[in-house]
């Protein structure tokens, strides 16, 4: 499912999207980090809302108040939340945000809430990246949210390595996208000439698998952008390992 950190690196956050009938269905568990981005220390803190399903990706809005989700369904969803990056309690009823063609894999904001990037695709297909321009910062609603076209992004169909795309971000001024195969468990990394705008996308640069197997999401720290978290996943124990890799 999803990965996530706080702007502070204080609170990790992981969707639990592992069976339809057991505890998971997408429900977000709550870590303590301290010192912060010291993932060994991590400590569970709290299990989210039962009827948040965010099974694959999500994201929160600035102000932490709303959690944006893919629950294998085409259509995004989001639900507010009672406390500020707190998702144990919700505020009303999970409500629905733009629908796509294909299941919606994951979700990210620029970093000022003016556009919404969505992941979608299938298992036998490249993914595409949307681009939705904001009229209010954060806000996903169909009288904010507005399809930019123009800057729909689909990568090269005979790069294999982009197959079963489920995860992606940008680093922290928004110029370089990258993306990680669940099918072949490689980084890519893809340039851009002006920040947060899939139209100006150059070229790929492989980034490897940075030794680590069976990658399925990761996570770039915001603030710095020197270090990356990643989840591992043991498809035969049902375990989850995370690792991080900081550049000098």
């Amino acid at each position: 499912g999803g990965f996530w950190f706080n702007s502070t690196g204080t609170k990790m956050i992981l969707s639990d999207s592992e069976g339809a009938t057991h505890a998971g269905q997408g429900r977000l568990k709550e870590y303590n980090l301290n010192p912060a981005w010291d993932h060994t220390t991590a400590s569970f803190s709290q299990n989210g809302d039962q009827y948040i399903y965010a099974n694959n990706g999500f994201d929160l809005t600035g102000d932490g108040l709303t959690v944006v989700y893919g629950d294998s369904s085409d259509t995004l969803k989001y639900t507010a939340l009672t406390t500020a990056f707190d998702t144990s309690v919700r505020s009303g009823t999970r409500q629905n945000g733009p629908s796509l063609s294909m299941t919606v894999r994951d979700v990210k904001f620029s970093y000022d809430g003016s556009k919404l990037f969505v992941l979608h695709g299938t298992s036998s297909t490249n993914a595409q990246i949307w681009t939705y321009n904001l009229s209010t910062a954060y806000d996903i609603s169909s009288s904010s949210a507005t399809l930019d076209s123009s800057k729909t992004w689909t990568p090269n169909s005979s790069w294999n390595e982009m197959l079963w795309t489920n995860h992606f971000q940008f680093n922290p001024t928004g110029t370089v996208l990258y993306v990680v195969s669940t099918g072949y468990h490689n980084f890519t990394s893809w340039p851009l000439t002006t920040e947060w705008d899939l139209s100006t996308i150059g070229s790929h640069v492989e980034g490897g698998n940075l030794y680590v197997s069976n990658i399925s999401r990761f996570f770039i720290r915001p603030d710095t952008g020197n270090e990356i978290y990643i989840s591992r996943d043991n498809t035969t124990s049902g375990t989850q390992t995370i690792y991080s890799r900081r550049s000098s």
